[in-house]
């Protein structure tokens, strides 16, 4: 596990959501198109580059800004990992990943919205993107084990649900 779950898995907080992004092979597209946890909740995103040739990153955006993002990044260039530094439509963003490489970004999911998640690598944003969906924290009341996530599909994708990650159990003395 990296370094951020095991922290938060030590702590007394509640346990986090682990999502798990990556993308489809070489082509400009994600995995997932969408996510859905409750408000609130600390989630701990990992973005798998598994392209063999593109960088990318994972940036989460305030609903309706992902190409204005996306072009404000294309003026910060390569040093800023394409995202330009205290853009106030960011809300989380891993940092530009090489090809074969991962990355992770630790955040709060923001209050009840459905917002966009995308590459800001110049030209990226026009295919890879995707839906964030925060619901109300106490529509998800007693199910904070469960993360949604919908693959990548010309179909109609079925939700998958992807178990949270829990606090190791106290050993007893």
């Amino acid at each position: 596990l990296s370094r951020i779950v095991q922290e938060m898995l030590q702590s007394s907080a509640p346990a986090p959501f682990l999502m798990n992004i990556s993308v489809d092979g070489d082509t400009l597209a994600f995995d997932t198109n969408d996510f859905k946890v409750a408000a609130g909740a600390q989630v701990v995103l990992v973005f798998d580059n598994v392209s063999t040739i593109n960088q990318h990153n994972w940036v989460l955006v305030k609903p309706g800004t992902k190409d204005d993002v996306a072009a404000r990044g294309t003026g910060a260039g390569p040093a800023n990992s394409w995202i330009l530094a205290g853009d106030q439509d960011v809300i989380a963003h891993t940092s530009l990943l090489d090809p074969g490489t991962s990355g992770e970004v630790q955040f709060t999911a923001p209050p009840a919205g459905t917002y966009q998640f995308v590459c800001t690598f110049p030209g990226h944003n026009l295919t890879m993107f995707g839906d964030f969906v925060v619901t109300p924290s106490s529509a998800t009341q007693g199910k904070t084990t469960e993360l949604t996530t919908t693959p990548l599909a010309f179909a109609t994708p079925v939700p998958t649900p992807t178990p949270a990650l829990r606090p190791a159990p106290t050993p007893k003395p």
